[in-house]
């Protein structure tokens, strides 16, 4: 409880004296450079989603061409 107290001590004391801190807002540049950033960091996300999932087919086809070659000449697409 003796947290508390002076806790709230404190605070009462700030705001009688007129000393209480004011709030910080961050300017209209610096919410830009936020907004700039976290669009940034959605498109890298966004790229890495896409290599990896390009990769996973590239491997998924070049298990399947190994592991069942083409018999014969009539199959050209490795999708069939």
């Amino acid at each position: 409880m003796g947290k508390l107290r002076y806790a709230q001590s404190a605070d009462s004391a700030l705001a009688a004296g007129g000393t209480f801190p004011r709030i910080w807002i961050p300017s209209v540049r610096e919410r830009d450079l936020r907004q700039l950033l976290l669009y940034r960091w959605h498109l890298v996300r966004m790229r890495a989603r896409v290599k990896n999932q390009l990769q996973h087919i590239a491997l998924f086809l070049i298990s399947r061409m190994l592991c069942n070659p083409l018999q014969d000449s009539s199959r050209h697409s490795i999708f069939q």
